[in-house]
């Protein structure tokens, strides 16, 4: 599979399993998520990590949890693409909704992806995962 490919088999299996999800990455793989607020990592690496922040996260969403890709921007000449997506949903750890506008960079070697970054408004994170006070 190409960038393209494994960017909507990547979306297509978030909430499907995770062994389905998992395979599509290389066993040395990267996730950045460099505007991560804390205590949330900003980099993890390799599949188990990788695993364990994505089931960390869709896990903690309700059942209303959805996600639609608006558009795909293969880079020509290159193994990768970017894609713009929303994530809506209710955190079930607070009852507050979520909803955030991503942007994330993929870029593939031999039909797996080796380096997933993603940038999306931290503030909103904070607001629907923090507990009030």
């Amino acid at each position: 599979m190409n960038a393209v490919q494994l960017i909507e088999k990547h979306f297509q299996t978030l909430k499907v399993g995770q062994q389905a999800f998992l395979s599509l990455y290389a066993p040395n793989a990267v996730a950045e998520m460099p505007y991560s607020p804390h205590p949330y990592p900003t980099k993890v690496e390799g599949l188990e990590a990788i695993g364990a922040s994505v089931a960390g996260f869709v896990g903690g969403m309700g059942d209303d949890f959805n996600v639609k890709v608006n558009k795909i921007y293969p880079i020509d000449g290159e193994d990768a693409a970017f894609v713009e997506f929303t994530m809506t949903g209710t955190v079930t750890m607070t009852g507050k909704k979520y909803e955030q506008n991503y942007v994330a960079y993929f870029r593939a070697e031999n039909s797996k992806i080796v380096l997933y970054r993603e940038y999306f408004d931290s503030s909103r994170i904070a607001a629907a995962f923090a507990p009030d006070n």
